[in-house]
């Protein structure tokens, strides 16, 4: 799947990718990384896999505006108590997912 994701990603308008680790620490959330480039006026789309809470996108979130970017925000699965709803997501979910890399 990500042979075919970079695939997709080199095909669209997408041409710069960042990762961004936020830690949590009880309900405290903060960046581990942080981007160097200028972000102003930038088209950033900030992917989540999955929100329980929502609180490390909006870490991310509150982060990318701080640069000047233009935020839109998309996650896989938003679960019932996230404080927050992506622009796009593939569906809200009840139950306990795990994922290949967790």
């Amino acid at each position: 799947m990500g042979k075919k994701l970079n695939r997709q990603l080199t095909r669209s308008a997408i041409n710069t990718t960042y990762v961004l680790t936020v830690k949590k620490q009880g309900d405290v959330r903060s960046l581990a990384t942080q981007i160097t480039d200028d972000l102003s006026g930038q088209n950033v789309l900030l992917v989540e896999d999955i929100l329980e809470t929502g609180k490390s996108l909006q870490t991310a979130l509150k982060y990318l505006k701080s640069k000047g970017a233009n935020v839109r925000t998309a996650a896989i699965y938003v679960l019932p108590d996230s404080e927050v709803k992506p622009d796009f997501y593939l569906s809200e979910e009840t139950g306990a997912i795990i994922f290949p890399w967790d």
